[in-house]
């Protein structure tokens, strides 16, 4: 109310320092001996945030520093994530997710979220983020709360696209495939230990993983057979974010394989599916360099049809598994995927013996691999495992 008092009649926050910091040092005060569950404890974790921010925002301003607006939400988001560590505070992290959310989807003026409201860009803050966001996963994990960690995923995606706006849209798309496949099999390796928010992260990664499979499928179904993409030159950003998911799903696939949850098989397929899409989003040319190879076939849409094929394979894996672990999500995402690709496939140019053979064997080879796959993982000791998490 101080605060907004002074804001109000264009006073300065300096003289707000002091009685800011002694209503802060009073918060604290109440929430440390507040029961730990209790709601007294969580509205005094919030006021406290709102008291520390504005005492430091005094103190800033106070040292020459004139925060906007968007580093305002950057500053609370610190400051929320402190308070929530120290006092366990399930509010004060949900708040420094939140903020940090807001300060990234700022950094995108196009979506009109904040017109009116941000008064300017401000970029200091994305190499912090990540730091905000894994504290906030972690606080999330152990405080138990699938909603800080929807919203901390979210944002992490949202960085990737804020850090990596030099790179052309379809190469990102392939990077963001590529970790949300390593964070699908990072999920199903925590399901397999019965980790907490694993159910949320494997549907997360499944629905972000087809979103990028469509958007690099929709690139490759036109059928101009003389139509080269141009070639890119990935940047030491982009090699980098994909060496790193491409080592998380390795060692995630080792992790099932030490439990006894998939082959190696298993491991080699699902390996080389997340490295090929990616790949061809950044190198193009040597896709259309193996189709020459193929006659009376173009890349495209040939890589589109080969594509779409493992979609519906994958989408009837998605079923299947919401089917035998009791989770309708799975399987309303599946069906939903196999409803849109059919829609998508069911086009007058694809019509014809080429790409009907093209599409049918990747299909069958799609439900094979995948088959081998299930068998290798299916077991009455994980079902109960994935029931259970």
């Amino acid at each position: 109310m101080m605060a907004c008092f002074t804001v109000f009649f264009e006073m300065s926050l300096i003289d707000l320092i002091w009685p800011s910091a002694l209503i802060a040092g009073l918060l604290a005060w109440t929430a440390g001996l507040a029961d730990p569950h209790s709601r007294l404890r969580n509205i005094s974790t919030v006021l406290l945030v709102g008291a520390v921010t504005v005492s430091l925002f005094g103190f800033l301003a106070n040292s020459g520093f004139n925060l906007i607006a968007v580093e305002i939400a950057l500053v609370t988001s610190c400051v929320a994530l402190l308070a929530g560590w120290a006092l366990r505070s399930r509010p004060a992290v949900m708040l420094s997710s939140l903020a940090a959310l807001a300060y990234l989807v700022s950094l995108f003026p196009q979506l009109g979220v904040f017109t009116g409201i941000v008064d300017g860009l401000s970029h200091i803050g994305i190499p912090l983020i990540p730091v905000l966001l894994l504290g906030q996963a972690a606080l999330g994990h152990h405080l138990k709360s699938n909603a800080i960690l929807f919203v901390t995923v979210t944002a992490g995606y949202i960085w990737i696209f804020a850090a990596a706006k030099d790179i052309p849209f379809t190469a990102l798309a392939g990077l963001c495939f590529g970790i949300a496949s390593a964070q699908y099999c990072l999920a199903k390796a925590w399901a397999v230990t019965g980790t907490f928010g694993s159910r949320l992260h494997i549907s997360f990664a499944a629905l972000l993983t087809l979103v990028g499979a469509y958007y690099i499928q929709s690139q490759w179904m036109n059928v101009n057979p003389d139509q080269l993409q141009p070639v890119w030159s990935p940047n030491m950003l982009w090699w980098t974010a994909f060496a790193g998911a491409m080592l998380v799903l390795f060692v995630s696939s080792l992790m099932r394989y030490k439990a006894s949850s998939i082959s190696l098989v298993g491991i080699f397929v699902i390996s080389l599916a997340a490295l090929a899409l990616p790949l061809a989003t950044a190198k193009p040319d040597f896709v259309h360099m193996a189709f020459e190879y193929i006659p009376g076939l173009n890349a495209d849409p040939g890589l589109g049809l080969i594509i779409g094929a493992t979609i519906i394979a994958f989408s009837l894996v998605c079923i299947v598994n919401g089917l035998r672990s009791g989770h309708l999500s799975h399987m309303v995402l599946g069906a939903i995927s196999i409803a849109m690709q059919s829609f998508i496939l069911y086009r007058p140019d694809y019509l014809n013996m080429d790409f009907g053979v093209i599409f049918i064997v990747s299909l069958i080879c799609a439900l094979c691999v995948a088959g081998l796959i299930a068998g290798s993982t299916a077991g009455p000791d994980l079902e109960t495992r994935q029931r259970t998490s």
